[in-house]
């Protein structure tokens, strides 16, 4: 939600700047990597304690 309303303000704030469009994009893209990284991390580091609390 805070990442559509970041591209939201740059595009009213500045629409006819266009590397500061691509600029939000981008910021966008990394901003949703980062989430799908912390989302496996999560899941990885999950995992591996359930097993070690199943093994151990």
């Amino acid at each position: 939600i805070l990442i559509n309303k970041y591209l939201s303000i740059i595009n009213i704030t500045e629409p006819t700047k266009h590397h500061t469009i691509a600029k939000a994009i981008n910021t966008i893209k990394s901003a949703a990597l980062g989430a799908i990284l912390i989302g496996i991390a999560w899941t990885v580091s999950s995992y591996i304690l359930h097993v070690a609390e199943v093994v151990g």
